[in-house]
């Protein structure tokens, strides 16, 4: 980034004392020869009002109006700065099978909030909060698929969180699969730290993989699972949701809501977290879902290593001899072209 600056701006305050300089001159008149009328020396006296007198003291005081600046020592200033970093390479595997569509994150001004919704809004604030990370996105249900591969473009892969819905692949949950799909990402990056989160809130029922042994893969590839168990267990209520991820209404325009047993296979999601180091959470609602989000964001930080860079070139020179130019020609006008009678 380059500016131009003036390293003791205070010398221009000498400038204030210009005005005081003309005016001097301008009432300061001595004639140099006596005659008994002023007519003959009406077009040349020595006035500081007449016109070569006026340019005379332009002259003068653009010299000085240089040097002064030359005194202020402008300069151009270049600032550069180069950054090392430590980044994180992140991958995030989130759960679109149709318990996804829970009611049990309710809020009261949004009572069809479901555990979807609420892990899409949470999943792009933690996007947001790491802007010098490269993230990838994993939708799964009965199989996986790569939203997005891992890349520094937040806002391109905030906006294909957004479209992913229930019914976009057949149901079920493929939690190794999951996994699996993560480390191919994964596995060859150079980064310094290799996470995998994963998000469901249910039971490995599809794939031809378990979790224990996708698992065990990431942990070869030094990849960390942070595994993330969503929602209650029990009875819930549940949205009914068409292939296009909107909600079925019945007759009277109502959304369906129908209850239903679900559970979460916490003991697996523990294991999974175990084998290669990470962490287990289990969020029962909207505040805790938001505090694991945080905690893995201070758990996982980034280094930044900044070094800046000054190159500065003075003008002073420049302003000097720009000054000299004028007071030289102000010198040989008045004594040669404009020379006044000693």
């Amino acid at each position: 980034m380059a500016s131009y600056r003036l390293f003791s701006p205070f010398w221009l305050l000498l400038l204030l004392l210009l005005p005081l300089l003309y005016e001097s001159l301008r009432r300061f008149r001595r004639p140099s020869v006596r005659f008994p009328s002023l007519w003959p020396m009406q077009k040349g006296h020595s006035s500081p009002q007449s016109t070569p007198q006026r340019i005379l003291f332009a002259l003068r005081a653009w010299g000085l109006i240089f040097l002064i600046f030359a005194l202020a020592r402008p300069q151009h200033v270049e600032k550069s700065q180069e950054t090392h970093q430590d980044a994180v390479d992140i991958v995030i595997a989130l759960d679109l099978s149709s318990s996804m569509t829970a009611l049990d994150f309710w809020e009261p001004s949004k009572p069809l909030v479901t555990r979807l919704d609420v892990a899409k809004k949470l999943t792009a604030e933690f996007i947001e909060k790491r802007p010098h990370d490269r993230i990838g996105l994993i939708g799964f249900a009965s199989e996986s698929y790569v939203v997005s591969p891992v890349t520094f473009n937040h806002e391109w892969l905030i906006q294909n969180l957004e479209r992913l819905h229930i019914g976009s692949i057949p149901d079920g949950t493929a939690i190794g699969s999951a996994i699996l799909a993560g480390c191919n990402r994964l596995r060859d990056m150079e980064a310094k730290s290799k996470i995998l989160i994963l998000l469901t809130d249910g039971i490995n029922n599809r794939g031809n993989v378990s979790p224990e042994i996708a698992a065990e893969a990431a942990a070869r590839y030094g990849i960390k699972i942070y595994s993330i168990g969503i929602g209650k267990e029990g009875v819930v209520p549940i949205l009914m949701v068409g292939q296009d991820g909107n909600p079925i209404v019945n007759r009277f325009g109502e959304p369906q809501i129908v209850q239903a047993e679900l559970s979460l296979d916490t003991a697996v999601l523990q294991k999974i977290a175990e084998t290669t180091q990470g962490r287990f959470f289990h969020a029962h609602n909207h505040k805790e879902f938001s505090e694991i989000y945080r905690t893995i964001d201070e758990q996982e930080k980034t280094e930044i290593e900044l070094q800046a860079y000054v190159e500065t070139k003075e003008y002073f020179a420049i302003f000097v001899l720009i000054a000299w130019m004028f007071l030289l020609l102000e010198l040989v006008l008045r004594y040669s072209l404009w020379r006044v009678l000693p």
